[in-house]
C-alpha cells in the first residue's frame, strides 16, 4: 500500500543523500567535469558571450560546489517535513571484522567498508534493513550492535533494526 510505498521512498531517499549526493563525492566529479570541460568552455564564452548573460564556466562550476555542500541540510528536512516524519534524524556507523569476506547492503545501497566505518543519518520513522553476504571461503557469524533495538534475530544475515532518537548505533557484520 502506499506506507510502503512511503516508507521505501524515505529510506531509498536517505540512502542516497548518505552515498550518491555525499558531499566530498559530488566535489571530486565535479572537478573531473570542471578539468575536462574548462577549456572548450572558456572558448565558447568568448565567442558566444558579446553580451554575456552567462556567467564563465569557473563560477557556474563553483555555483553547483555551493549548491552540493548545502543541499543535505537544505533537502533532508524537506523530506521530513514533505512525510510528516517525527522520529529524529540520527547518525549511525557501519564496519565490518572482515571487509573483505563479504558485501554488506543497507536498504539499497552497498557502503564500501573495506576503508573502515562508514557513517550516514536515518529517521528513526521507519527501521533500516541490513544484509550480509559472504564471500566465497568465508561465512557470516552475526551481527553486533550497539544503541538501537534489533528486530530480527542479530545471527540471520538480514538484520532489521529501530534507530532510536539522540543514540548514535553502531552496527557490525
Amino acid at each position: 500500500g502506499s506506507e510502503d510505498f512511503r516508507r521505501q521512498f524515505v529510506l531509498t531517499f536517505m540512502d542516497m543523500a548518505n552515498e550518491n549526493f555525499e558531499f566530498s563525492r559530488v566535489s571530486s566529479l565535479l572537478d573531473h567535469l570542471e578539468q575536462q570541460y574548462a577549456d572548450g568552455a572558456a572558448k565558447s564564452y568568448e565567442r558566444w558571450n558579446t553580451a554575456p548573460l552567462d556567467t564563465p564556466f569557473d563560477q557556474q562550476a563553483e555555483e553547483l560546489r555551493t549548491f552540493f555542500a548545502n543541499r543535505y541540510e537544505s533537502i533532508v528536512p524537506c523530506l521530513a517535513e514533505h512525510f510528516s516524519l517525527e522520529g529524529d534524524l540520527v547518525s549511525i556507523s557501519l564496519s565490518a571484522d572482515t571487509p573483505e569476506g563479504g558485501i554488506v547492503t543497507l536498504n539499497t545501497l552497498t557502503p564500501n567498508l573495506t576503508k573502515g566505518t562508514w557513517t550516514g543519518s536515518y529517521y528513526t520513522d521507519y527501521p533500516i534493513t541490513l544484509t550480509a553476504s559472504p564471500l566465497e571461503g568465508y561465512c557470516f557469524l552475526g551481527w553486533e550492535t550497539k544503541d538501537c533495538e534489533v528486530l530480527t534475530d542479530s545471527s540471520d544475515p538480514e538484520l532489521q533494526v529501530r534507530l532510536a532518537g539522540h543514540a548514535q548505533p553502531q552496527i557490525k557484520a
